[in-house]
């Protein structure tokens, strides 16, 4: 069976990111950004929660889903979140993936997620950086042979209904990513 990435379902025409909800964009609480998130679903029929590890300070963005929903997300309303895998080896990426996914999962209190981005610039495997000590691009074949496979098989074990890319890096190496799939 070939690896595909997971088209996104129905959708609001607005999605609610985690950037802001973590604190991160200027003056906030936690109690705002609670209630930020629980009047975009129950007042606004917002339906999808853009997510990351790193939107706030100890996946601050994260715990405040699992505070606000305690792991009872509403019918129909869908969680992505992403995984930043660098430059590392196929088995260090497996070894990432499954880790960061863990630890969202326990910060929304949830037992699975809809979507898992790899958040991370693609790049050939003989890509060569401007600046060599700060190399933190994921070469394809880590992106072939460790995140796709980590994927299929969280989407088996039911952690995950779908996964993707993020769509950044070097060009013709997301659209081959494309292709592949």
């Amino acid at each position: 069976m070939e690896a595909r990435p997971s088209p996104i379902g129905h959708v609001t025409p607005l999605a609610l990111g985690g950037g802001g909800i973590g604190l991160v964009w200027g003056k906030s609480s936690k109690e705002e950004a609670i209630a930020t998130l629980r009047r975009f679903v129950y007042h606004h029929g917002g339906n999808f929660l853009d997510m990351a590890p790193m939107y706030g300070k100890n996946r601050a963005a994260e715990h405040f889903v699992g505070e606000a929903f305690n792991g009872e997300l509403p019918k129909g309303c869908q969680v992505l979140t992403k995984v930043y895998c660098g430059n590392r080896t196929p088995e260090q990426i497996q070894t990432k993936v499954r880790d960061s996914l863990e630890k969202s999962l326990r910060a929304m209190k949830l037992q699975k997620i809809d979507y898992l981005i790899c958040h991370s610039n693609i790049v050939p495997d003989d890509w060569q950086p401007l600046f060599p000590a700060t190399d933190s691009s994921t070469r394809w074949s880590s992106y072939v042979n460790g995140f796709i496979p980590i994927c299929e098989d969280l989407v088996r074990e039911g952690k995950i209904g779908g996964w993707g890319i993020t769509g950044i890096g070097n060009p013709g190496t997301i659209i081959r990513a494309l292709s592949h799939a």
